[in-house]
């Protein structure tokens, strides 16, 4: 937790992967995910800190996973936050 943020560590999943850590920020505005090539950082936004995707990410025990998608003319953007079974 850094202010009103959640910063998470990571490590690639898989070969060629670029992500080093998440950042979750808090905004009603709705804001498109988007990577930071400079930090390898995947930036999400949540309207609250109490959103359940948010709550699934403190709560669950399990090993975490983010997936960043974005087009090729960085257009268009898509993150998913996943927990393993």
């Amino acid at each position: 937790m850094q202010g009103e943020e959640l910063l998470f560590a990571g490590i690639p999943g898989r070969h060629g992967s670029k992500a080093r850590q998440v950042r979750v920020r808090f905004s009603e505005e709705r804001v498109a995910p988007r990577f930071d090539t400079s930090t390898g950082t995947i930036e999400l936004w949540y309207p609250h800190r109490d959103h359940p995707e948010v709550q699934a990410l403190l709560n669950s025990k399990r090993n975490r996973f983010c997936y960043f998608w974005q087009t090729r003319e960085s257009g268009h953007t898509h993150a998913w936050l996943l927990s393993s079974p």
